[in-house]
This record gives C-alpha cells, sequence and structure tokens, in this order.
C-alpha cells in the first residue's frame, strides 16, 4: 500500500507540474493539490485517467490548486470569481431597491389631495406637508411634521418608524453585501454568515415597507384638509417608489437565497 500510494501521488505530482508549470512549489502543498484535483477515494487510479484528468482542468480549479500552494494573487481572483453571477445580481437589484425606497422615504409625495374647483390643494409626505394657501393658485407652503404635535396620528408615527427601520436595515444589507463580495480579511465560514445575515435583512425590510405602505394606503383620507372635506386624496409617486423599494429588498433576499 506504501509503496503504491507514493508511486501515484509522485507520478501525479509531476503530471499535474509540467501541466501547470508548478514543479518550483514545496511538496507537500503539491500533494493536497493533487488531491484537490483528483478527489480521489482510492489508491489505485490509473495514471493514464490522470493524465486525461489533468487536461481537461478548468482555469477555476487551477487558481484553486495555486491557492493550495500559495499563491494569495491568485486567491483573491478564485475568491471574486467563486461569488456566482446571480449574487452580483442580487447586489444590483439591493442598490436599485435602496435608491427607490430612499427617494420614497424622502420625498413628500405620499398622497396628494385634489378637488374638482381647485385642483390640487395639498400633497405630504412622512415628514412635511404642503399646502395651497391662495386655492387654485399653486402657492404651496410647507411646514414639517412635529412628533409631539397631537395631530400626528399613532398609525402615521408607525408609518415613519417602519419606514425608518427598513432604510437602516438596507444600509447594514449592504454594508453585509460589500464585505461578502470585497473583504479579503473574512474567512468562508463568516461570509457565508455575512450572506445569510443580508438576505435576512432583505426579507425584514421588505416586510417593514410593505406593511407600512399598507397602513398609509388604507388610511390616507384621513389625511384630506379638514377645510376640505370633499376633496379626495390619491397615492402618489413617493409612495409608489417606496413600495417599489419593498418590494424590491424581497426580491434581494430570494436572489441571495438562491444563490448559495
Amino acid at each position: 500500500m506504501y509503496n503504491i500510494h507514493n508511486f501515484i501521488q509522485i507520478q501525479s505530482l509531476n503530471i499535474i507540474s509540467q501541466k501547470l508549470n508548478l514543479s518550483s512549489l514545496p511538496y507537500s502543498n503539491a500533494i493536497r493539490c493533487v488531491q484537490v484535483f483528483q478527489k480521489w477515494r482510492r489508491y489505485n487510479i490509473s495514471l493514464k485517467k490522470l493524465t486525461d484528468y489533468t487536461h481537461k482542468v478548468s482555469k477555476q480549479k487551477v487558481r484553486k490548486c495555486k491557492f493550495i500552494m500559495g499563491s494569495k494573487e491568485e486567491l483573491d481572483t478564485l475568491k471574486l470569481e467563486d461569488i456566482s453571477t446571480l449574487f452580483k445580481a442580487g447586489c444590483v437589484v439591493l442598490i436599485a431597491a435602496f435608491l427607490f425606497h430612499t427617494i420614497g422615504m424622502a420625498t413628500n409625495h405620499w398622497a396628494v389631495s385634489v378637488t374638482d374647483a381647485h385642483g390640487t390643494i395639498q400633497y405630504n409626505g412622512l415628514w412635511e406637508k404642503c399646502a395651497d394657501v391662495r386655492l387654485g393658485k399653486g402657492d404651496f407652503e410647507c411646514q414639517g411634521f412635529i412628533w409631539s404635535d397631537p395631530q400626528v396620528s399613532h398609525w402615521f408615527r408607525y408609518v415613519q418608524t417602519t419606514e425608518v427601520l427598513a432604510f437602516c436595515a438596507m444600509m447594514i444589507m449592504i454594508a453585509f453585501a460589500l464585505l461578502y463580495l470585497f473583504a479579503k480579511f473574512i474567512n468562508e465560514d463568516h461570509k457565508k454568515n455575512l450572506r445569510v445575515l443580508a438576505l435576512v435583512l432583505g426579507f425584514l425590510s421588505g416586510v417593514l415597507i410593505i406593511v407600512a405602505c399598507i397602513v398609509f394606503g388604507s388610511l390616507k383620507d384621513v389625511q384630506k384638509p379638514r377645510r376640505m372635506q370633499a376633496a379626495s386624496v390619491n397615492l402618489s409617486w413617493s409612495f409608489a417608489f417606496s413600495l417599489i423599494g419593498g418590494l424590491l429588498s424581497i426580491a434581494t433576499g430570494i436572489i441571495f437565497t438562491i444563490s448559495s
């Protein structure tokens, strides 16, 4: 057994070294490289089969072999190439979700109050409302919401809080995704944990945003101007942007889940 084992290892090392021009590398690491290539279960593998296999080695396996032999440059390239295209696509979707949600949350066109006689008389977001002080003239003045204002209902504060929590979750999610992609000081096990945390945050932020949008949409009529009870309240583009951000965030979580 000893003679067969060592004979095959030495011959395997010679074949792979000639193929990859790695003959100057340490013998012990090269033996590990042979095992990576072969993943052998027995020692009685034929040299012809080994030779045929070596000629079919992919570039990625070559880089993996070089990494095992101590080439840091190949390790950096390998890590980036090992990350699936699907995960990278998920990162693009994540950035889009973050932009949509941020724009929607920060702008003041969540709801628009309209009358037949004067057109748009008021519009508001999560942080301020703008009213036409001279009806029909388009002279809007904006005023920020004050947290302690009794006119700010509990449900409205809930929507504000939920949207901010989703924003923070997305920022952390982006940080985890960037670490997963580019951090060289984190080992593979910890990177897997980062990916899991990122996808959990994706689902969480998406659910928070969608629930906030449902609450806001169902109570939008509460926000109509008191002096214009005949006005109709319509959801506007800021609301749509935030909702799209929530849906894209859930899509990101799904993509991260299936990209493992």
